[in-house]
């Protein structure tokens, strides 16, 4: 039961997660947001949302070198883009 509560609320696709990807598309910033909006992207299937992804992670990759989130996400939509 908890760890279908704990998904529910902090997974991909979970109530925290909607929200802030709700914000991040209304308010784009680097961080975390380009991996929400680079999981949304990929999730929809949309090549320009994943572009626009992609230069988000690269950029929060200069800022932040060893983010091992914005790299596994970088890694993540270049094989999607490397696919399609």
């Amino acid at each position: 039961m908890a760890n279908g509560l704990a998904r529910t609320l902090v997974g991909t696709r979970g109530v925290i997660n909607t929200i802030e990807t709700l914000r991040e598309l209304g308010a784009p910033s680097l961080g975390n947001g380009c991996i929400l909006r680079a999981i949304v992207a990929s999730d929809q299937g949309d090549e320009a949302g994943i572009m626009d992804a992609r230069s988000c992670l690269e950029r929060t990759l200069a800022i932040a070198p060893n983010d091992p989130g914005a790299n596994a996400e970088l890694a993540i939509v270049l094989l999607a883009l490397d696919s399609g």
